[in-house]
């Protein structure tokens, strides 16, 4: 018989399928003839961002639910995501900005030609235009004919207009949320349907619908979970099968119209997992996946950067030594390198140092830009802020803050990836 439980203040759990998550999705662009990269699982993990959606929705959902009551209060709530996503964003774009400046002159220091198009070219994702809609956060709206600069960051661009959204809801349609949410995931997922010609998996064309139907599908979960909290008398099968149907849904409804029930069966995924009763979330709840929850925001953020600069690195090895390293192949209609030497442990062996790499940037910069700007803008909110950042959060794809503290800022949270 299932049994009544609390929720718990903090979704621990939660944190670590966000850096699971977090590190599949950056295996998944970085290419090669890996045994890793061509699994079924790493194949249609882009299908992962769903879950960040979803994620982001029910801990929002849980931070906020209580809290919106005015405009003032959406007001202050928009900022703090505003400034949970803006910072890092910010700093991995003028980073790509001095790569594609860095690069011609490298090029010509080292003798070696340039084998992409010049700097900032239009054809190109490094397009001048696609700055000031990076900065502005919506590039992921459908302005482009194309993903630009950082690919990963169109879902932070949809994920904060998503917010308005929701605030939007919570205020003017108090009593009719729910019906609101339904609403909304209904009409984004038949209005995707009707235009996608790629199913769910869409992002800097209508991304936004993606976005809003996973959304608040993790708002319905999470008032679901309120209203009947609930957990089984065997969680830990529970989770098992929940993980085994989850991972079998990813292999098997990748490029298929099966993705739109992405959302759905994440949704399924959180409720699962959000009461943290079984033995697969104490796994989760473990030292070595709260830390990758930790830093799965720049895990999500960062790995672009680190696969331009793989990449860049790849093609002056080959001009210098006249090896080939990579071929140039389709993926999800675009051009891109897919690096093949050596035989798949081989490459293996180089996914696994990309990952640590990835891994190691991402703790820099968690410390050194995630912090000390949530620290700040904080500091610039007119509601009242902790004392101190707490090291991890509930949220949909980043780190932690402090769910048990007073007011807005007392349930501040990370959000998507």
């Amino acid at each position: 018989m299932p049994t009544q439980v609390k929720i718990p203040g903090h979704f621990t759990a939660l944190d670590g399928w966000r850096g699971v998550c977090a590190v599949l999705v950056a295996i998944y662009h970085f290419h090669s003839t890996s045994h890793l990269s061509q699994s079924g699982i790493i194949r249609n993990s882009y299908l992962f961002v769903d879950f960040f959606f979803v994620l982001s929705g029910f801990v929002i959902t849980y931070a906020y639910i209580d809290r919106l009551s005015t405009m003032r209060n959406a007001g202050v709530m928009l900022w703090r995501r505003l400034g949970r996503l803006w910072p890092l964003h910010v700093a991995i774009l003028m980073a790509f900005v001095l790569l594609e400046l860095a690069v011609p002159a490298l090029s010509m220091l080292l003798g070696v030609k340039r084998t992409a198009a010049g700097a900032f070219d239009p054809a190109t994702s490094a397009t001048l235009w696609g700055i000031p809609t990076n900065l502005l956060l919506i590039h992921g709206l459908g302005i482009h004919d194309r993903l630009t600069w950082n690919h990963p960051s169109w879902s932070i661009s949809t994920e904060f207009w998503t917010y308005v959204i929701f605030a939007l809801s919570m205020v003017l349609a108090r009593g009719r949320s729910v019906i609101v949410a339904g609403l909304l995931v209904a009409f984004s997922l038949l209005i995707l349907a009707s235009v996608s010609t790629r199913y769910i998996g869409v992002d800097f064309d209508f991304g936004i619908l993606r976005c809003i139907a996973g959304f608040f599908v993790g708002h319905l979960v999470f008032r679901l979970v309120r209203a009947v909290p609930v957990s089984p008398s065997q969680p830990t099968l529970i989770e098992v099968v929940g993980l085994a149907a989850m991972v079998l849904f990813v292999v098997c409804a990748g490029h298929t119209p099966l993705e739109y029930f992405a959302p759905f069966v994440f949704g399924v995924i959180v409720w699962i997992f959000a009461l943290e009763r079984g033995a697969v979330s104490s796994v989760l709840k473990s030292r070595a996946f709260a830390a990758l929850g930790l830093v799965s925001y720049s895990i999500y953020m960062v790995h672009s950067l680190v696969i331009a600069v793989v990449h860049r690195g790849i093609n002056v090895i080959e001009q210098i030594s006249d090896q080939k390293l990579s071929h140039i192949v389709e993926h999800a209609g675009e051009r891109t390198m897919l690096i093949s030497f050596g035989n798949a442990w081989t490459m293996d062996a180089l996914v696994a140092i990309y990952v640590t790499v990835v891994i190691a940037v991402s703790m820099l910069t968690w410390r050194y830009i995630e912090m000390p700007a949530q620290r700040w803008w904080n500091g610039t909110s007119a509601a009242p802020v902790p004392t101190s950042v707490e090291p991890v959060t509930v949220e949909s794809a980043r780190g932690r803050g402090t769910p048990a503290a007073a007011g807005l800022v007392g349930r501040e949270v990370s959000s998507t990836c």
